[in-house]
């Protein structure tokens, strides 16, 4: 591995009129062999993956693909030999594999099968033998077919081509230009999924047969007006054109999304603003639309997706109700105590308890219920401590003198299912700082409160008196509440469960 500074120049000045200098900022180098014998390129997204987790760390990548041959094995442990890193492989072939597991022993180099975990777990769980089969997902099979097929599709029906028959499209996507349309089709297309993209244009109607669409999939993109200037910008620059225009006027370019905006509600069409996605995002959020069963959004008088909410609480039916989402709310008949005491028996974290409790009501609940099914739960963590809800006064008392001088966090976990399987989560946390309060001004609390305080795991309510008890809260709002409510509702509105 090599330290190397990120900037040419380590001692970079700082801006004009500081007189201290930034410290150097070193990027870690090392050199990262990727052996495969089939493509190589479910081996090379997992390392990607993986090295992304890191800060400030750079893999040189070096790619060994259809090694299925001694003398190609060796070839690449010559090459390994000369750039010492770590090699992580999918070779199926047993002869094979011990020879580079042999080999990259006497180099003393970490030799890692990347899906090694994930097929022993799988085959435990469907008790399937595991087919040595080399390069079996790359197969001609009626799915390649018809990711060729989808993509042939995206290309003929780019930028508003091939109108005549958008009825053939799973998903048809609209934007002002520089949303990311095509890219998002491309991808989709390699997903299977047949992609068309129509532009916004100033001044030019998009095509009539859009409207007429009555099972077809219609997404509006949008990003911010600055975001967007940037990327036509550069746009521009790459093209050697440096003229203004209301292309790129700031004026010019909000009323472009100002009227994008109205006709995705005046058509009740899905909205996903691009502004922070990737275009793997963006594709994402687009096939849950389609598994989720949207046709042309959730308007006025259309169905919505029927939504249950896995939970008695009062609070949190009062943050969806007060957020206009349309709900019914059910006991999730789950021994919370017993499953708590197990999971904390395994050494469980806090912040995993919350969300174990959340997949478990949802997860019940949705095996009886259609539609999505929301599960949620909150843990207060105090040092790493899980603390729970006081069971008489006695104990509020003892546990917010507990509590008292310290800092603690919420951790609050949401979680939804279908058909009794969890298809999305979230966990997000708070830290509250209590205040150094007085005995009596705890005596004169209790007493005001009462058992109101029994039903919060913290014995305060932080929209009520309760906020009183701290000086210093870092967090959302929501999660504190016990709903982190901006994803969820998110998250809602893509499968159809709001109005647009």
């Amino acid at each position: 591995m090599v330290k190397q500074p990120l900037t040419d120049d380590p001692q970079e000045s700082l801006a004009q009129g500081e007189s201290e200098r930034l410290p150097p900022r070193f990027a870690t180098y090392f050199h990262i062999h990727l052996v495969s014998d089939s493509t190589g390129e479910t081996l090379n997204a997992m390392a990607r993956a993986v090295c992304a987790r890191f800060t400030d760390i750079l893999p040189i990548e070096h790619i060994y693909a259809l090694v299925r041959s001694t003398r190609q094995l060796d070839r690449a442990l010559e090459e390994i030999a000369g750039a010492p890193g770590v090699v992580m492989h999918t070779i199926v072939d047993p002869g094979l594999r011990a020879a580079l597991e042999e080999g990259c022993r006497k180099l003393e180099m970490p030799c890692i099968a990347a899906l090694d975990p994930v097929i022993s777990a799988m085959s435990r769980y469907l008790g399937a033998r595991i087919s040595t089969r080399v390069g079996a997902q790359h197969a001609l099979t009626n799915d390649y077919f018809d990711r060729i097929e989808a993509l042939d599709y995206a290309i003929a029906h780019d930028d508003g081509q091939g109108g005549q028959d958008l009825t053939q499209a799973d998903v048809i996507l609209v934007g002002v230009s520089r949303t990311s349309k095509t890219p998002t089709c491309i991808y989709l297309a390699h997903r299977g999924v047949r992609a068309a993209n129509v532009p916004l244009v100033p001044g030019r109607p998009p095509p009539p047969e859009l409207f007429e669409l009555k099972n077809t999939l219609i997404v509006g993109l949008i990003t911010s007006p600055d975001r967007l200037i940037q990327i036509r910008r550069n746009r521009l620059l790459s093209l050697k054109e440096n003229r203004e225009s209301d292309y790129v006027d700031a004026d010019a370019v909000r009323q472009e999304i100002i009227a994008a905006r109205r006709l995705f509600e005046r058509q009740n069409w899905p909205v996903i603003d691009i502004t922070r996605r990737s275009v793997e995002e963006t594709a994402a959020a687009v096939i849950n639309l389609l598994s989720g069963g949207r046709g042309q959004g959730r308007g006025p008088g259309m169905s919505l997706t029927p939504v249950t909410l896995a939970s008695q609480s009062s609070a949190r039916q009062m943050i969806l109700k007060n957020a206009g989402v349309l709900f019914e709310a059910v006991s999730p008949g789950v021994d919370e105590d017993t499953a708590k005491a197990g999971l904390l028996a395994e050494d469980v974290t806090p912040r995993d308890v919350a969300d174990a409790l959340a997949e478990m009501k949802a997860v019940k609940v949705s095996t009886k219920r259609q539609g999505l099914v929301i599960g949620a739960d909150q843990t207060l963590d105090l040092k790493g401590r899980l603390i729970d809800k006081a069971g008489s006064l006695d104990e509020a008392r003892a546990r917010l003198l507990e509590l008292r001088g310290t800092t603690h966090k919420l951790h609050s976990a949401v979680v939804v299912a279908r058909d009794g399987r969890p298809i999305w989560r979230i966990v997000e946390s708070a830290k509250l700082s209590v205040r150094p309060f007085s005995d009596a001004w705890l005596d004169r609390y209790i007493e005001r409160r009462g058992e109101a305080l029994l039903w919060s795991v913290g014995c305060y309510e932080l929209e009520s008196e309760g906020v009183q008890l701290f000086d210093k809260i870092e967090g959302d709002y929501f999660t504190i509440l016990g709903l982190p409510l901006v994803g969820l509702l998110d998250f809602l509105r893509l499968h159809g469960a709001l109005t647009v």
